[in-house]
């Protein structure tokens, strides 16, 4: 089932960047958008995530709509002294649900516990947000991610800035996440890594657009 797709689309600001897009996001997949600074390729995520307006053409997203994704930010958009606990950021994912009801039903209690678990972050989901290595925030981000949406993430390089111990460790809750039956759409830098995850992959280059089939089976 097709949970994304973009027709004739032109995207870029006062001009478009690149040439007129077509591609499909498919369920289950686990998508890697690469390329050189500067390529589009966070510009290309925003109009996705309707963040910035299309110059043309359409995003369709099938069959919930935009609500069905989970948004991880680059880590620069998070401020270093938010306060907040990990916990409380990771809750926030499930405002939408929550219904802006300060009082959490059980079944949100239940899923923010399975997701601190899964994110491996139970054992500092009282520690301030301030306290955090890189890798912490940016499982934490992706744990905010899935309490909003269980079946669709759409990460802006996640592993960007962190050491390398960090970044395998969410490739590898990445590719258990994707095992479990989320759909993964990233920009990565990583090329090596984030190829051998992928089952389908975005290059970005010289104004156009080209998909290739990943590593993975």
């Amino acid at each position: 089932m097709t949970l994304l797709e973009c027709q004739d689309l032109l995207i870029g600001y006062d001009h478009p960047i690149m040439d007129t897009i077509q591609l499909s996001i498919e369920e289950g997949s686990y998508t890697v958008i690469a390329g050189e600074n500067g390529s589009g390729k966070s510009t290309l995520l925003k109009t996705i995530l309707g963040i910035i307006r299309p110059i043309s053409g359409t995003v369709n997203y099938l069959p919930q709509g935009r609500q069905n994704i989970g948004y991880v930010p680059q880590q620069a958009d998070l401020l270093p002294d938010f306060p907040a606990t990990v916990r409380e950021v990771v809750q926030s994912g499930a405002l939408n649900y929550m219904k802006y009801n300060l009082l959490m039903n059980r079944s949100i209690k239940n899923e923010l516990k399975d997701v601190l678990e899964r994110m491996e972050l139970t054992h500092i989901a009282n520690h301030s947000v301030h306290r955090l290595s890189g890798g912490q925030k940016q499982r934490m981000l992706i744990a905010r991610a899935l309490m909003a949406s269980r079946t669709f993430l759409v990460l802006d390089e996640p592993t960007n800035g962190i050491d390398p111990m960090g970044r395998s460790r969410i490739y590898r809750l990445l590719d258990t996440l994707h095992k479990d039956g989320v759909t993964i759409l990233m920009i990565s830098h990583d090329i090596d890594t984030a190829y051998s995850y992928a089952t389908q992959i975005i290059e970005l280059s010289d104004g156009g657009l080209i998909v290739k089939e990943g590593l993975k089976r």
